[in-house]
């Protein structure tokens, strides 16, 4: 059967079609054969292999820059961000090194103090000719109806009956009763002490009684003027069994009508007391006083 006549749209697809398979094998056979002659001409002639990398590199330089600067940006953003995670990880680390210190600063501190008030304590000059005894408490003997501590310290080491006992704040209390290696201190904030005290710049005399609580409260003013809060309460030497002048607190109102005295002495850190015998007998001196 005798082929139907083509149409003029398929002649023309058909020739570019034909023409397109002859450019493409052109294109091969070109493309071979000049990389053929820049192999030939390079070993040839090398200058001119090597002027015309030096123009293509003269020319494309600029277009690298330009598009390399972008990238420059972006490795320099990386490197930064970097940087601060590297920053972020030393900041939490000297936070975490700042924490530490600050609690070996504070059991520094503690130490410090501690060893302060050892100092002060082993310093106090009671006055001339004065034995003391510096000791360690070391029971709590006190309950609902008494203030009293036990200390390691008795007659072996010359405490008597009704010394003087002071911590590095100021006075404690007395002793009550002694043993041969031991003591029993009577504080002044037990419902049995009866203390003459001396008030502020003036001098006025009280007398210091305690209360079975943290505060002692003042009695039989020798003035009908009330206590000024904030005034100073020392010994006043009445009775023989004190020194004058030594601190026992300071004056302040307990909300009740009564004048309280707030010890020197924080009871909850006492740790050593000094036992101190001035020279008198305070057994004879509490006698007096009753007769």
């Amino acid at each position: 059967m005798d082929d139907a006549p083509q149409s003029v749209g398929e002649l023309l697809d058909t020739g570019l079609q034909t023409a397109r398979r002859t450019l493409r094998r052109v294109a091969y056979v070109g493309l071979a054969l000049l990389a053929f002659g820049l192999v030939l001409v390079g070993k040839i002639d090398t200058r001119i292999v090597d002027g015309a990398r030096n123009l293509v590199a003269d020319v494309t330089a600029p277009i690298l820059d330009t598009l390399s600067s972008p990238l420059a940006d972006a490795y320099a953003w990386l490197g930064n961000i970097s940087a601060i995670g590297d920053l972020l990880m030393e900041n939490q680390r000297l936070r975490e090194e700042n924490a530490r210190l600050a609690k070996l600063r504070l059991v520094a501190h503690d130490l410090r103090t501690e060893n302060a008030g050892l100092r002060r304590l082993l310093s106090f000059d009671p006055g001339p000719t004065v034995k003391s005894v510096t000791t360690r408490i070391i029971a709590d003997t006190g309950g609902v109806f008494a203030r009293s501590l036990m200390v390691h310290a008795g007659k072996a080491h010359g405490v008597r009956k009704n010394l003087a006992v002071l911590s590095a704040e100021g006075l404690v209390g007395r002793v009550h009763s002694v043993g041969d290696s031991a003591a029993r201190i009577l504080l002044i904030t037990d419902l049995n002490s009866k203390i003459p005290v001396a008030i502020g710049d003036s001098r006025r005399r009280a007398i210091l009684a305690g209360t079975n609580g943290p505060s002692p409260r003042l009695e039989f003013f020798a003035s009908d003027i009330p206590p000024i809060p904030g005034a100073l309460v020392l010994t006043s030497g009445d009775g023989g069994i004190f020194r004058p002048g030594l601190p026992v607190g300071i004056v302040e109102a307990d909300g009740a009508g009564h004048w309280a005295v707030r010890p020197f002495v924080d009871w909850d850190l006492l740790d050593y007391v000094r036992i101190i015998d001035y020279g008198t007998d305070p057994a004879l001196a509490v006698a007096g006083e009753r007769g």
